[in-house]
């Protein structure tokens, strides 16, 4: 199951220790990473953690990829206002018969799609992230 979960992440950053360095590969229960200095080594997953954003520090860029990969159907858009923000278990919505949020639950594909790029998703035990802003 860690080797799944290190897997959907490759290219994020995860600390070991006090270092931190780059998840470029996971074989069985341990994980290839390389440090700034772009030396390769091998270390139990056990000893580390995945950093992850906060889905309330999504970008732009990857807000504008969401809605091309995921467009909004059109049953929803008649009934959705506004997305006012992304959080673990879906977006944020005002719709049309209220100015109060309310939420959209993602899919799993959605979900994993957001853990994919580095955003807390709520599919990783705690200690195995770290969640920095």
């Amino acid at each position: 199951m860690l080797t799944n979960i290190f897997g959907m992440h490759l290219g994020c950053k995860i600390k070991v220790g006090r270092a931190t360095e780059e998840l470029i590969g996971v074989r069985k229960e341990y994980a290839i990473t390389r440090n700034g200095k772009g030396i390769v080594t091998r270390r139990p997953l056990e000893d580390c953690k995945i950093i992850l954003k906060p889905l309330s520090a999504i970008t732009e860029e990857h807000k504008e990829a969401y809605f091309k990969e995921f467009p909004m159907p059109e049953q929803m858009l008649a009934v959705i206002e506004k997305v006012v923000g992304f959080n673990e278990r879906g977006l944020e919505v005002i719709t049309k018969d209220s100015p109060y949020s309310c939420e959209s639950r993602y899919t799993h594909i959605q979900a994993v799609w957001l853990a994919s790029k580095g955003y807390d998703v709520g599919i990783i035990p705690d200690e195995y992230k770290e969640v920095e802003e």
